[in-house]
């Protein structure tokens, strides 16, 4: 009869070697369509923003896997049982919001924009600025809302948005 030492010490992972059911997590993720990887990825990321611990890691687990960076075992078998654990079609059933319905987006589009450093903002406004004096509506459109929000006036969802599109673009413009 065995100990359960002996039995132990079999079933025990030596240093450098890598769990035998990583392979299957392999196999599963890569069994993931691109659009359903995008849109777990989608799901780590929005939730990571609030500071969800579980999303932070599983979501850099996904994108190191998806630059071909190493991925340990541990967190390869973490991840994939996050993503059996959550029933993906649940997460996204309801993509649209209804006439009236709150809407999480407007409130994340306002706290980006609240938490947008200043000198960003203005660095945006200059850049834009230039276009708008040459009239080109959008420019116009998107100056005209920055200069709302600066003065706490209301501005509508479809204007927030717009600006936060040209933010994020215009971030990109002004990194490079």
């Amino acid at each position: 009869m065995s100990s359960y030492l002996e039995i132990g010490s079999n079933g025990t992972l030596h240093v450098g070697e890598y769990h035998p059911a990583a392979d299957s997590a392999m196999k599963f993720f890569k069994s993931l369509s691109i659009g359903e990887r995008a849109k777990i990825e989608e799901a780590f990321a929005s939730t990571a923003l609030s500071g969800n611990r579980l999303s932070e890691i599983c979501l850099d687990t996904m994108q190191r896997l998806k630059h071909g960076k190493p991925v340990s075992d541990r967190y390869l078998l973490g991840l994939c049982w996050v993503i059996q654990d959550i029933n993906v079609e649940k997460v996204f059933e309801k993509e649209t919001v209804e006439e009236g319905e709150y809407d999480p987006i407007i409130d994340f589009a306002m706290k980006y924009w609240r938490e947008l450093p200043i000198d960003l903002k203005e660095k945006i406004e200059e850049r834009v600025a230039a276009d708008a004096l040459y009239g080109d509506r959008v420019s116009q459109i998107i100056i005209g809302t920055m200069r709302r929000l600066r003065n706490g006036e209301p501005v509508s969802d479809k204007y927030l948005l717009g600006l936060m599109f040209m933010i994020v673009w215009a971030r990109l413009e002004v990194k490079s």
